[in-house]
């Protein structure tokens, strides 16, 4: 069965600024700032869905059943859409974690057979956020502990996101205020005697350079 995830701490802020958003409209004044707000959070969620990545600090937690308890082959499937044809193995200990850039894991928690909830020491497991989907496995001599299996038994909470707002690429950024213009500029979905398009130019292009490859 796939993992289940859930966001523990929401990101507080934006990559793109209130005031960025504003001018992008070329709105010089206060009067629109609670719609182009709410607009630059829509925009933001629609351009990380697209992406399939997290853009500003978020705190996940991933749920499972077991250690391993997916199929590898099935979880990578389910993150990138695709199977790579040149992966050598799927018997590995690798835990994917969705929504890259992954910061840091915050904590590895289990039950243990006993029924007694552990929280893994970080030294006997690694964070592998270079390559992407981000994957942590087991440290050098260890491996994953027993578990009692039961629904949700093992929680791995991590940090996603880039570090701040300077770090997201300029093309998200670019993506993320065609957006706000478009939602901004069309404030329903038909007009009459207008033909209006879904997405504004352009913005595919900005998030094309994405895709995540295997290895």
């Amino acid at each position: 069965m796939q993992p289940n995830w859930k966001i523990k701490t929401p990101a507080t802020s934006f990559p793109i600024t209130l005031d960025q958003a504003r001018k992008h409209c070329k709105v010089f004044n206060t009067d629109e700032d609670s719609i182009i707000n709410i607009y630059l959070g829509a925009a933001c969620r629609i351009v990380e869905r697209d992406l399939g990545r997290c853009l500003m600090p978020t705190t996940f937690q991933m749920f499972f059943d077991d250690f391993l308890d997916v199929p590898q082959r099935s979880l990578y499937n389910y993150i990138l859409g695709t199977i790579p044809p040149n992966r050598r193995a799927w018997n590995d200990d690798r835990m994917y974690l969705p929504l890259p850039p992954v910061q840091s894991i915050s904590s590895i928690k289990y039950t243990d057979p006993s029924g007694v909830v552990q929280t893994l020491s970080s030294g006997n497991y690694v964070l592998d956020n270079i390559k992407e989907p981000c994957f942590v496995y087991p440290s050098f001599g260890n491996s994953w502990p027993a578990s009692r299996g039961d629904h949700n038994n093992v929680i791995i909470e991590y940090i996603g996101g880039y570090t701040d707002a300077a770090h997201v690429p300029q093309d998200y950024k670019s993506a993320i205020l065609l957006l706000v213009g478009h939602l901004f500029e069309n404030r329903q979905e038909n007009i009459a005697g207008q033909t209006i398009s879904k997405l504004p130019m352009g913005y595919k292009d900005l998030l094309t350079d994405t895709c995540q490859t295997p290895f």
